[in-house]
């Protein structure tokens, strides 16, 4: 009999406590450009682009002076686009932040008020603002400002083919820069278990090897030389609910997004392959 399986959103977790660690998989089996695509991951400034994403939702208290319960969900994201907008005596800039839809929606039939912010791989907490999000890409984008210079990452000229290496960088289960590698597998069709407002995929999606967990959706998937190749949004379960593949927004569809909502510099779209 044929094993089914299931495509689950890697949905963003609910946080009561924060936890800081890291996870790298690199053992004496991987080769030698393996180990130094992961050593590279902190020259290359991929660690301080990725950050973590909050989203607070709450109904507004009625009761002055009482604060009102707040459910707090965690997702990742990946800064790719930076603008100076400071100056040599105050300096500032401006951030564009990638994530899934499905990490900022809010439920408007449970709350009424939401706030968002980021963490980078230090902890520091920064205030956010969703510019953008579309459920059909499962793509939002996230901007904040910070008197701090963080990198910003580019992008693939196109999707990559089945077999590259990879890297996905996230905060799964409430680890800070959760670093996996694996290969790209095939390009094919999803089945969503999120509603059509939180994720609404209708395109054939990456699916690769790189292991991802709650918390990693939002998260950058990355070649070896550190360029996003996909976005991840969920994963392929197979029995006693054991990760199988991730699958993630190719980056056609990722540029695709941006270009439509007029949310990418001509220089870092580049060509459109």
């Amino acid at each position: 009999m044929k094993r089914l399986k299931k495509l689950l959103a890697v949905f963003i977790a609910i946080i009561s406590i924060f936890i800081y660690s890291s996870c790298i998989t690199v053992t004496q089996n991987n080769s030698g450009d393996d180990i130094n695509a992961v050593n590279g991951l902190t020259t290359q400034g991929v660690i301080r682009a990725t950050f973590a994403v909050y989203s607070q939702q709450y109904n507004q208290s009625l009761i002055p002076g009482v604060e009102p319960t707040k459910q707090t969900s965690l997702g990742s994201g990946v800064i790719y686009e930076a603008e100076n907008v400071g100056t040599s005596d105050n300096p500032e800039y401006s951030y564009k932040l990638l994530t899934n839809n499905h990490v900022i929606y809010q439920d408007v039939t449970k709350f009424n008020t939401v706030d968002y912010f980021v963490k980078d791989c230090y902890g520091e907490r920064i205030n956010a603002t969703v510019i953008s999000a579309d459920p059909n890409y499962d793509l939002a984008v996230v901007t904040f400002k910070s008197e701090t210079l963080y990198p910003d990452l580019d992008f693939t000229s196109a999707n990559i083919t089945v077999g590259t290496k990879l890297i996905s960088v996230g905060y799964p289960h409430k680890q800070i820069n959760a670093v996996t590698l694996g290969k790209a597998i095939e390009y094919s069709g999803v089945n969503v278990t999120a509603s059509a407002k939180e994720s609404n995929i209708k395109f054939k999606a990456l699916k690769h090897s790189a292991p991802i967990y709650s918390g990693s959706s939002g998260g950058a998937v990355l070649t070896y030389d550190y360029k996003i190749c996909a976005i991840n949004f969920g994963a392929v379960e197979g029995d006693n609910n054991e990760f199988e593949m991730a699958c993630a927004v190719p980056v056609q569809k990722v540029k695709e997004y941006l270009s439509l909502n007029n949310l990418i510099s001509t220089e870092k779209l580049g060509e459109v392959a």
